[in-house]
């Protein structure tokens, strides 16, 4: 079930909508002022990397990256 973000051409709003039909998305309305004159604006995607600081990412061998335990 994606989320979509949408802006609200009668009032500027922007809202995301999670979308659970095909219904849900071919008519959105906004939240604010409920106008169904909407547009899908492209949202910035979240990511989030982490590493241990002493070196290489949980479950690796100690010593990091490409030392023992592979052959």
């Amino acid at each position: 079930m994606p989320i979509f973000e949408y802006r609200c051409e009668e009032c500027g709003a922007i809202f995301e909508l999670l979308v659970m039909s095909e219904e849900d998305a071919r008519e959105p309305r906004c939240r604010r002022c409920d106008a169904t004159e909407v547009k899908k604006v492209l949202s910035a995607t979240a990511v989030r990397i982490t590493t241990q600081a002493a070196g290489g990412f949980p479950g690796a061998p100690a010593g990091g990256c490409g030392s023992g335990g592979f052959s």
